[in-house]
């Protein structure tokens, strides 16, 4: 674990005394990172201001991944929201239920970042003349099933 302490000096320029006592706490091991986001976030630092810090004071970005081996023809299981209506791909619009439907189906389309869609299960789609009808091709070997 390497401190920058060049970007540690810069991040507590501006900071109370006991916002620094806590940076302190964290650099010199005295507070677990959970401990310091708790505290800190009680102090009103920002999490991304508490996630640089935490960078700076060399806790690493990104958390190690849970793996596990899987067996074929087991069971996955999975904690998520209860759809709150029937899984209707036309009406859905709650967490639990797309998350079902995800596992199931595929959208047509999705938007990216830029609110930009970008094909799916369509490789591409077009309105007639005024906006009424859309035509969408479908990729090469796709089935229906119901």
């Amino acid at each position: 674990m390497s401190k920058n302490y060049r970007i540690l000096d810069l991040l507590r320029r501006g900071r109370t005394p006991l916002e620094n006592h806590l940076i302190d706490g964290l650099v010199d091991g005295r507070l677990s990172r959970r401990e310091f986001v708790r505290h800190g976030s009680l102090l009103g630092l920002s999490l991304p201001l508490l996630g640089r810090i935490g960078m700076a004071a060399g806790f690493g970005a990104t958390p190690s991944l849970a793996r596990a081996a899987g067996a074929a023809g087991g069971t996955i299981r999975v904690g998520s929201s209860v759809p709150a209506a029937a899984i209707d791909p036309v009406t859905i619009a709650d967490a639990g239920g797309l998350l079902v439907m995800q596992q199931v189906a595929e959208f047509l389309c999705v938007d990216g970042p830029d609110l930009v869609l970008k094909p799916a299960l369509a490789e591409s789609w077009k309105p007639n003349a005024d906006g009424t009808v859309w035509t969408f091709t479908l990729r090469k070997g796709v089935k229906f099933h119901s």
